[in-house]
């Protein structure tokens, strides 16, 4: 693209990044926290050695839409708020460690190193454990995992009971198809690890299965496919789900999990459905049904 405006634009973006990262880095050094720096398409994600990661992206959209004098009075607020320090995982109890852990689906990334452990959902995206703190979410670490007072197999449990049971606060329609969960909860997307419970109770039946799109945290797009209409709704979501991830006034919370839509069977499988692809040396989503679609769908 040789838009100059639009390479501005990037450029802009690029700088205040590095400026809210200076920023940041600054109080982390003078509280005395150490802490690693990558840089991910969507910002910068810091590992705290206060068992925290910090993504950057949901503070610097916040920082974007106030005056740059208040940043760094802003930035020492969240900073603070996350040296709460709450009690190190390994001090734990069962008990405590039963009512904080949840099970998150987060956006898999080639330095995924410290989460051997993470479990596989879908191309692009892993379920990691999480603990719920009052003011932040930590994730869990390989290194972690020896010193709780749980073994893994009751975390991954409970955690799933937890994120199942999270709060949802808002439900919407996009369009006559495709329908929202919101909510304040860090783990509404993370829902679609476990549609059976999700499926009577919440979006109502669904033989046929579920088409879903997980654009950030807070967000959980869905359709229940019906065989008369199965390839307008994978079309309605592919196009709800690029719209939201792409829109440049959005706010991802979190940084977004995937612009993909994917599809859920009765029987538990989980498909991608969308690609990026080119039609005629041009960039488009390519929508193609697997086979579990085809099974359930007669597609």
């Amino acid at each position: 693209m040789n838009d100059p405006s639009f390479h501005e634009q990037v450029r802009q973006e690029l700088e205040i990044r590095d400026t809210v990262l200076h920023l940041v880095e600054t109080e982390l050094d003078a509280r005395g926290i150490s802490y690693t720096s990558e840089m991910l398409p969507e910002g910068y994600l810091l590992d705290l050695d206060i068992d925290v990661q910090m993504f950057l992206g949901n503070l610097t959209e916040s920082l974007k839409r106030v005056d740059p004098i208040e940043w760094p009075v802003m930035v020492a607020r969240h900073v603070a708020q996350l040296d709460s320090r709450p009690k190190p995982s390994s001090q734990m109890s069962a008990v405590e460690l039963r009512e904080q852990i949840r099970t998150r689906l987060i956006a898999a990334s080639p330095n995924d190193a410290s989460l051997s452990y993470a479990r596989p959902f879908a191309p692009g995206i892993i379920q990691v454990l999480c603990l719920d703190h009052p003011t932040m979410v930590s994730v869990l670490s390989d290194d972690s995992l020896p010193e709780l007072a749980l073994p893994i197999d009751q975390l991954w449990q409970h955690g799933q009971v937890n994120t199942d049971n999270e709060a949802i606060d808002e439900q919407f329609d996009i369009d006559e198809f495709v329908h929202a969960l919101a909510g304040d909860s860090f783990f509404i997307a993370s829902k679609a690890a476990n549609f059976t419970a999700l499926v009577p109770t919440v979006i109502g039946p669904a033989p046929l299965g579920v088409a879903f799109a997980l654009p950030y945290r807070h967000l959980l797009l869905y359709s229940v496919i019906t065989k008369a209409d199965a390839m307008v709704q994978l079309v309605g979501m592919s196009v709800a789900a690029q719209s939201i991830c792409d829109d440049p006034e959005a706010d991802h919370p979190g940084g977004i999990i995937s612009c993909q839509t994917y599809y859920w069977a009765p029987d538990g499988t989980i498909e991608q459905v969308t690609s990026e692809g080119e039609v005629h040396g041009e960039a488009t989503t390519v929508i193609t049904p697997g086979d579990a679609f085809s099974r359930f769908v007669d597609f």
